[in-house]
């Protein structure tokens, strides 16, 4: 019997063996720098897929509006025969083409964002896991010492206690930190469209560096020229190619002459109002920009000084200068400052990629 039952054992831990093996030849696992997280998002993305296809949809309908313009013959009947006729409907083709394979790129560039954003996030996160860690270890040393000084009796209950409620804020901040981290896995893991039976491990770090960019005047007339405002200007040439159109076909007194009129006149006015909205996006963007650089040049100076102060704080403390809650205050004071400052200088990164892009149309920021 007992043969037996060794044998039905021996048996159920090869199954499981061989169960497990077969669950890790399923698993895949990717390392990724950015670069291949970029390369591998722009292969893997559905909505770049799609705007391929709108483009290839578009330039069969460019070259059928072509054929039907060469070989077109008007009877002069209707509208919407001379609009065949003056070359407007080859024209609206070519324009959709246009933008769609502008479309095309414009994803591309805006996926290449977004993955950028969101791995320096997640990087962002892992450095304030780091910057947690030494909080928490600091907390636990200066707790251990303040046991030893209770045993000696040189201090109080009510220190002792200060100090063990301080290593609970410590580790209750790097659990917090920790789960923020893996939002941030999960929503940089969406944006790269991993499967779910494949795991990824994130390549590099996150360093404050000076960027260049361009100032708001420069950074307007450079984004006239990139698809959203091009589209707009595109769409204002064929309503006033339109209008002009309706000017020689309807009299100033029918109904459809005034509907093209209103098209046109809208078309105008919805140019204009993209213009004024783009320079106030620029400018919004610009002043982020120049309000974060300060406020991390800022926070640079002021973590430095509280660093300082912490050290001699607790100096102070051990000569019975100041109390455990000042000195205790003082550190929160230093960690928050430390995550303020990565979170600011994340930030910073982050506003100058998404005023690059507006104004360039490529994610590439130096």
């Amino acid at each position: 019997m007992k043969k037996k039952i060794s044998l039905l054992l021996a048996a159920a831990i090869m199954i499981i063996s061989s169960v497990s093996a077969f669950a890790d030849e399923q698993t895949q696992q990717l390392t990724l720098t950015l670069d291949t997280a970029i390369e591998y998002a722009l292969a893997n993305s559905p909505k770049i897929e799609k705007a391929q296809t709108e483009l290839d949809k578009s330039k069969h309908s460019e070259n059928q509006a072509r054929r039907t313009y060469n070989e077109f013959s008007s009877s002069g009947s209707s509208f919407d025969e001379a609009l065949v006729e003056s070359g407007y409907a080859y024209r609206a083709a070519q324009i959709q083409s246009a933008q769609a394979e502008r479309n095309l790129e414009s994803e591309k560039n805006s996926l290449k964002t977004t993955v950028k954003k969101n791995f320096y996030t997640y990087l962002n996160s892992k450095s304030k896991i780091l910057t947690a860690q030494t909080n928490l270890e600091n907390a636990k040393q200066k707790y251990e010492h303040s046991k030893t000084r209770y045993e000696q009796g040189t201090i109080s209950r009510l220190e002792l206690k200060s100090f063990e409620l301080a290593v609970t804020n410590a580790q209750n901040s790097l659990n917090q930190a920790e789960r923020t981290s893996e939002l941030s896995l999960i929503d940089l893991r969406n944006t790269l469209n991993v499967p779910e039976d494949t795991a990824i491990t994130i390549s590099g770090e996150f360093t404050s560096r000076e960027l260049t960019y361009a100032d708001a005047a420069t950074a307007v007339e450079l984004a006239k020229e990139q698809n959203s405002f091009l589209s707009i200007n595109e769409g204002r040439e064929l309503a006033q190619m339109r209008f002009k159109i309706a000017g020689g076909w309807y009299s100033i007194n029918e109904l459809n002459y005034s509907i093209e009129k209103a098209t046109y006149a809208n078309a105008m006015a919805g140019f204009a109002d993209s213009e004024n909205t783009l320079k106030y996006n620029i400018a919004s963007l610009y002043s982020n920009i120049l309000t974060l650089k300060e406020t991390v040049s800022y926070l640079n100076e002021y973590t430095d000084l509280l660093r300082e102060n912490t050290e001699a704080s607790y100096l102070q403390y051990e000569l019975g200068m100041i109390t455990s809650n000042e000195y205790i205050e003082t550190a929160e004071q230093y960690f928050t400052s430390q995550n303020n400052l990565i979170d600011a200088e994340l930030n910073y990164y982050i506003t100058v990629l998404e005023y690059v892009t507006l104004y360039s149309g490529s994610a590439d920021i130096a």
